[in-house]
């Protein structure tokens, strides 16, 4: 073979360029090759395939187990971090097209790391609900009104409706107008949780604090669980939420504050911890427990899903029996943050303080020690 010549081929629109073999490829028919250069992150299609400096995902998810498996996301995650970001170009471009099928999905993780990170890679989201909603954020893509169909000579806006009335608000939200986070919860609402004022004097009172130790230090850029301690109240057949803690701290740091906050809550205060499983989990236990001595602390060990240890609490929450107290002036923090996490349950990026709450719960409610309501 010989190398093949500098004649320039010209065209609409375009000039190329032939100077060297890059590929020898034995063909029935004489053809033409061509070496073709775009600017920046232009694209062209060569045989079927997109050609140069860009990057295009196309529904990286399959199914719903895949959608609600932690395995599986992070496992998107790391091929996207590792494998299919580090080949662009720099210059080059990123085009992400995915049915929303869960909050921390692949575009919900690169959003999220852009919202929490100015540095990180900024991206322009384009939404298209089936039925276009009320402006919200920003308009609709299309300028459509709230309702109109996306594609109504397939789908028109009764057909969307029939559907929207024979599935779960979950996927229809996720699926259709791809919104994963339902608007006032899937399987709870932080309507369901009225706030008051103060507790009613006089009465018995069972009282507990609840450590779900999931979190770790946060780092630029990562969005890492929290630990949460709930200290929940329950005088007859209503329970209070008095407080939580929602932090990211180191191991040690963890520790002391348990510590300090089983000091200022006091010994007739249970202290429950979710026990992880396996020795490490065994060990953790042990360990605080020896640094908690004169209290009552013990590791609770989980068994079953989330939403079936959540569901005692919820079942109460519904109908009213579980409220929240007002809190001390500079906690007040914790409140919205556990609305969003109520509203989002089960399909939110974090569920740490609905695991403290219901931990809580569940150690009052099955309680027999009774303590003074003074406190």
């Amino acid at each position: 073979m010989r190398a093949l010549s500098s004649a320039v081929a010209r065209g609409e629109g375009f000039q190329a360029v032939a100077d060297a073999v890059a590929v020898v490829e034995y063909l029935r028919e004489p053809t033409c090759v061509y070496d073709i250069q775009v600017e920046t992150d232009r694209n062209f299609f060569a045989g079927g395939y997109l050609v140069h400096n860009c990057l295009i995902i196309d529904d990286p998810v399959k199914n719903a187990d895949e959608a609600l498996s932690e395995t599986y996301r992070q496992r998107h995650w790391d091929w996207y971090a590792s494998t299919a970001r580090t080949r662009l170009e720099p210059g080059g471009v990123v085009l992400m097209i995915m049915t929303r099928w869960n909050q921390d999905d692949l575009a919900g993780r690169v959003l999220a790391r852009a919202k929490a990170d100015p540095r990180a890679e900024q991206w322009e989201e384009v939404r298209l609900p089936a039925l276009a909603e009320p402006t919200i954020e920003k308009p609709d893509a299309l300028g459509r009104l709230p309702g109109e169909a996306l594609w109504p000579w397939r789908y028109d806006r009764e057909a969307l409706l029939s559907i929207k009335a024979s599935t779960t608000e979950h996927w229809w939200n996720a699926l259709f107008q791809q919104r994963p986070t339902p608007p006032g919860g899937s399987i709870a609402k932080g309507v369901w949780f009225p706030i008051v004022g103060a507790l009613p004097a006089g009465y018995p009172i069972r009282r507990c604090r609840f450590w779900v130790c999931a979190g770790t230090e946060a780092k630029r850029g990562e969005d890492p669980d929290w630990t949460c301690g709930a200290r929940v109240a329950q005088i007859g057949p209503f329970y209070y939420i008095e407080d939580i803690i929602r932090v990211r701290l180191s191991a040690g740091d963890v520790d002391t504050l348990i510590k300090q906050t089983a000091a200022l809550d006091g010994p007739t205060c249970l202290v429950r911890e979710e026990q992880e499983p396996g020795s490490s989990g065994l060990a953790v236990i042990a360990a605080r427990r020896l640094g908690l001595a004169g209290y009552d602390y013990r590791g609770v060990p989980s068994h079953g899903a989330k939403e079936s240890r959540w569901s005692p609490m919820l079942v109460q929450a519904e109908v009213g029996n579980v409220r929240i107290l007002v809190p001390a002036a500079g906690r007040e923090d914790w409140v919205p943050a556990f609305f969003a996490e109520v509203n989002d349950a089960p399909y939110g990026a974090h569920d740490d303080q609905l695991d403290a709450v219901s931990g809580a719960f569940n150690a009052v409610a099955l309680s027999t020690i009774i303590h003074s309501a003074t406190w």
